[in-house]
């Protein structure tokens, strides 16, 4: 953004100086006395010299930044070039501090000696500030003051006030270790083992050799051995959907930033984006909802590196709402899960405070689909004392809260979905290899 137009104006510094020029040489021609006008004569100087030295063209300011997006506690470059400012002699740049984006130096002031810096290829001044993005989220610099003098500080031009362009932030995925494979792949082509053969890399059998079968898949030991041909057999290698549903019903806890404390929502999108990172690293098909008070946000499934960033970006921009009261009685509105595939791994990451969330993951683990339910909420999470309510009500209100939230808990569990609390990227192993032996176990099937 370039700023308006605006010309040198006299500093407070000349002003003043003309004001006890003119006084003392007023002064020295009332009183008649040759000492006064001796100890005007060096602001006479001054005031002339700096009335020689005025600048004629005004210099232009615009601001912008090195990228645009980013992700959560990387540094980028908010820079101010300021083109026609030959004339001046320093340039002093003050932006403003905005929650989420921390500024280097952390006052937000920079300056620069223009006679020292070196001019860019169209001979205008850049003059740098570091800004680091701490959280995810769309976030706005603040607004930005670029001001020169010139002419012995006789001469000042700004401030101007510029406004930087907006930066989206990417949530930077948590460490996730995990080695478990998708517990009921039915895909086309993957990383994963199906329960059908095919031309696979693991080993799976030795059978006789039949019609059909490759010359290359001949097991010459085993055929030597029973003086008949035999064939190593194997598995197809497929991939698998997965469905991340993202509870934006609310965020509890403390918020710091990267590297800090973080809140219930911090947590849950920040598994989701790793775990999109992880499975789509790997072919899988990965989609997201975004569960929130107002119209869900939706990504269709998809596997790739471009995938990953619209993930990334879907995430970026997750808000916290509540949404209406009445809406958060048990049996209330299901969520918008919509026709999944067979074999579609859903992964719910809540803080489990919402009615809405608990029942309706009930709903979905009696549709036979793997489910893991990831608890997000943290242990530092507490209920604010506002709006009049005193700290001591707040805390017993809080723990009645818990305790309810343990019922509904026994209610998820019963249910037969397996909940798992998020502490640490081990997390999800064990309970990833539990599903994967219980979807290669035999199915009762209903005639």
């Amino acid at each position: 953004m370039e700023q308006q137009l605006t010309g040198w104006r006299m500093s407070p510094v000349l002003v003043r100086g003309i004001v006890v020029a003119c006084l003392g040489l007023g002064l020295a021609v009332v009183s008649g006395r040759l000492v006064v006008l001796v100890l005007v004569a060096p602001w006479v100087v001054l005031v002339l010299v700096q009335l020689v030295l005025r600048p004629g063209q005004a210099p232009r300011a615009v601001v912008g930044v090195r990228e645009h997006v980013l992700t959560e506690g990387a540094t980028t470059t908010l820079h101010v070039d300021v083109a026609e400012a030959q004339e001046a002699e320093t340039l002093t740049v003050v932006a403003d501090q905005v929650p989420w984006l921390r500024l280097r130096p952390w006052r937000g002031t920079q300056q620069v000696d223009v006679a020292r810096a070196t001019p860019r290829t169209d001979g205008s001044v850049r003059v740098r500030l570091g800004l680091e993005a701490r959280r995810w989220g769309p976030h706005q610099p603040g607004g930005v003051g670029v001001g020169a003098t010139a002419g012995w500080d006789g001469w000042a031009w700004g401030p101007v006030p510029l406004l930087p362009p907006a930066l989206h932030v990417l949530p930077r995925p948590a460490t996730l270790a995990t080695s478990a494979a998708h517990p009921d792949p039915d895909g086309l082509v993957g990383a994963h083992a199906a329960r059908r053969a095919g031309s696979g890399v693991e080993p799976d059998d030795i059978r006789a050799f039949a019609p059909g079968d490759r010359l290359r898949r001949i097991n010459w030991r085993v055929s030597l051995r029973t003086g008949e041909l035999h064939v190593v057999t194997s598995r197809a290698e497929v991939d698998g959907g997965v469905l991340l549903l993202v509870d934006a019903y609310g965020d509890q806890g403390t918020s710091e930033g990267a590297g800090g404390r973080e809140s219930s929502l911090d947590t849950g999108v920040r598994v989701a984006a790793a775990l999109g990172e992880r499975l789509t690293g790997r072919g899988d098909r990965v989609g997201l909802r975004v569960l929130s008070g107002g119209v869900p946000r939706e990504l269709r499934p998809g596997s790739g590196r471009r995938h990953q960033r619209r993930l990334l970006g879907v995430l970026a921009g997750v808000r916290a709402d509540p949404g209406s009261v009445a809406s958060r009685t048990a049996g209330g509105a299901r969520l918008p899960v919509g026709h999944l595939p067979g074999g579609t791994l859903v992964v719910v990451l809540s803080s489990l405070l919402d009615d809405r969330v608990t029942s309706s993951v009930a709903a979905i683990s009696q549709r036979g689909l793997p489910l893991i339910v990831v608890d997000t909420l943290g242990g530092g999470a507490r209920l604010e004392a506002r709006d009049g309510l005193r700290a001591d009500v707040a805390d017993l209100a809080w723990r009645l809260r818990l305790l309810e939230r343990e019922s509904l808990l026994a209610r998820v569990e019963a249910a037969g979905c397996a909940v798992v609390r998020w502490s640490g990227p081990a997390s999800l192993e064990e309970v990833l290899r539990g599903l994967s032996r219980r979807g290669r176990a035999p199915h009762r099937v209903a005639r």
